[in-house]
């Protein structure tokens, strides 16, 4: 993992407060987002008692979580706070790094579904994870994967590099010995990709196409090819090449 070189002002300053995770598409774009994510991501749900969602946008899955147990947010969007209030969901504005933002010992579960890849500081951040989680506490890592046959086929136009807001990429061993570094065992890896990737990769590498700025009809394209390349998701994940995984892991000691 390389150190990154923007500060964490210029990296906030990246994420305007039009962000497409802090604040719910309305009209149709909401529903066929609640659609893909139910029928889709099928995002994993945990037990728990007290949870933490590291990166938690305006609080979509929290809203879900929060008939489960005790939840709370961590955001550095005091727009996405603001609206998640409205839902009755309690979010924290902060950064992962800043170790004094929760009480030691303050929760069982830490879910971060894609947002490690945004940390600025993958250490800073893991370290905060094990201080603010109880013995044997579990953390949840939803992140790219880079070993994936996508990303070795694509290289620097792969979709998951998402410069400059993504800021690492990981693979499967390099997340083993860093959350074993940092007081963690891994106890599972489920891969599990969503199919924008293979097509959005195309568009990058053939039409040097800015997902930033994509126009109307590649984002039709996009989602017809979706569709088509959604099996060939779910093959990979079978064969563990998969664009993206599901790390869980437990708290084993104190760091």
């Amino acid at each position: 993992m390389m150190k990154n070189v923007l500060s964490q002002a210029d990296l906030d300053a990246l994420y305007g407060t039009d962000y497409y995770s802090y604040a719910p598409p309305r009209g149709w774009l909401g529903v066929a987002r609640k659609l893909k994510r139910r029928l889709i991501d099928r995002p994993f749900i945990p037990r728990f008692t007290r949870l933490l969602e590291v990166g938690c946008g305006w609080g979509e899955l929290l809203e879900v979580f929060k008939r489960r147990g005790d939840v709370t947010g961590l955001e550095i969007s005091p727009a996405a706070a603001e609206y998640a209030a409205k839902k009755g969901i309690r979010i924290v504005c902060g950064h992962v790094e800043q170790l004094d933002t929760f009480p030691e010992k303050s929760f069982d579960y830490i879910y971060a579904y894609h947002s490690f890849e945004h940390w600025r500081d993958p250490n800073a951040g893991l370290r905060s994870c094990n201080r603010w989680l109880q013995k044997d506490g579990r953390l949840f890592l939803g992140i790219p994967n880079w070993d994936g046959l996508v990303a070795r086929i694509f290289r620097s136009s792969w979709y998951y590099i998402g410069p400059p807001l993504h800021v690492t990429n990981s693979t499967p061993r390099s997340m083993r010995l860093l959350l074993q570094k940092h007081g963690f065992e891994i106890e599972r890896i489920v891969y599990k990709s969503f199919p924008i990737s293979i097509p959005a990769s195309f568009f990058i590498r053939f039409l040097g196409t800015d997902m930033h700025r994509i126009k109307k009809w590649e984002r039709m394209m996009i989602m017809v090819l979706r569709l088509i390349c959604y099996p060939i998701n779910v093959l990979l994940d079978l064969l563990h090449l998969g664009d993206c995984m599901e790390v869980h892991a437990r708290k084993v000691r104190d760091c």
